[in-house]
């Protein structure tokens, strides 16, 4: 499954139609492709995040300064790469998996810099596509 680690902008804010134009994006990509896929916009409880983050072999992350902003964001990228502990108590499953820092803006989010294991960046639709491929062995439309 592929967890999508995004925000819900209010439509005050100016920057609102280019956040949610890249998570239709997104999720257009999956639905295309049949691949299973959580869009994490809302939030519910870090027991119900971290057991989403256990099913998932894929983790992006739609970094603008909004998402940088967000505790909660921060920590469903860094607790699957074991850099925090959880917060609900939830044990993470070690499995193959990959998490995509998805820059939409460039913006400095510092614990997202220090981070010791791989990710890997990616700055367009056609950069993160050709990541899942390489990930999952398989070309997307």
């Amino acid at each position: 499954m592929i967890f999508l680690s995004v925000f819900e902008i209010n439509e005050l804010v100016p920057q609102h139609k280019l956040y949610d134009n890249a998570i239709a994006d997104l999720v257009n990509l999956c639905k295309r492709n049949e691949l299973p896929y959580f869009c994490s916009n809302k939030f519910s409880s870090y027991q119900f995040i971290e057991n989403r983050l256990n099913e998932s072999d894929v983790i992006i992350a739609l970094i603008d300064k909004y998402w940088t902003s967000s505790t909660w964001k921060l920590h469903e990228v860094t607790w699957p790469l074991e850099e925090y502990s959880s917060m609900s108590g939830v044990r993470l499953v070690q499995k193959n998996r990959i998490v995509i820092l998805y820059w939409l803006e460039d913006t400095t989010c510092y614990p997202l810099k220090n981070i010791k294991k791989s990710t890997h960046s990616v700055y367009n639709m056609l950069e993160l596509k050709d990541t899942l491929e390489q990930f999952y062995k398989i070309t997307l439309r």
